[in-house]
């Protein structure tokens, strides 16, 4: 059986009110254990870090402000349960200081440290650092990767065909500022709205 999804429907993007509890896991599915920084009763702010990875010293950042549990835990999608901090969200969306960047010009050093400092991973599953992937010097290609292979999945799609020009600003600075020579953005080529805005 072929079922037919309207196109205009992969390309659309929702906004969706948080739920009352936000689970955080102190694990990835790589089995990588996070110590938790925070204590049951502590008011969390949205971007806090509440968790770490003592290893490479890489955060966990409160997704919502609220008051923290800790010791909960949550069955994940392999059927193992972890341990999680749960915010109890406010909705307020209270930060502890403003997260504004006003800084114009990086370093390659400062632009890696970012990425860490803000916990930055790719969404590919593999909770991998970003940061990571960029402390090196030899990298010869940027490779932006906006093919999705499971059925349904639009999220590619949509944030490429909405947002075409901040993407390319962003792929500019980072070739810029880590002396990467060249980029390749990967999309399907059934994909004609993204391609017609990258081309645009």
């Amino acid at each position: 059986m072929r079922v037919h999804i309207d196109s205009d429907i992969l390309y659309k993007i929702d906004n969706y009110l948080k739920p009352e509890l936000v689970y955080i896991p102190l694990e990835n599915k790589n089995e990588v254990e996070y110590k938790h920084l925070v204590k049951g009763g502590d008011y969390v702010h949205k971007g806090q870090v509440i968790a770490i990875d003592e290893k490479i010293n890489f955060p966990i950042h409160s997704s919502v402000s609220g008051y923290a549990l800790v010791g909960d835990t949550k069955t994940i999608n392999n059927g193992k349960k972890i341990k999680c901090v749960v915010i109890e969200n406010d909705f307020k969306e209270k930060y502890e200081k403003s997260k504004v960047v006003t800084k114009k010009e990086y370093t390659r050093e400062e632009f890696i440290n970012a990425l860490r400092e803000n916990g930055i991973t790719g969404l590919g599953g593999s909770d991998f650092p970003t940061f990571l992937k960029y402390d090196n010097d030899n990298t010869k290609y940027l490779l932006v990767n906006g093919v999705e292979c499971e059925p349904f999945v639009s999220c590619d799609k949509a944030v490429m065909a909405n947002y075409a020009d901040s993407i390319l600003e962003a792929i500019d600075n980072i070739l810029e500022i880590v002396k990467i020579p060249r980029a390749i953005i990967a999309v399907k080529s059934n994909d004609i709205k993204s391609i017609r805005m990258f081309n645009k």
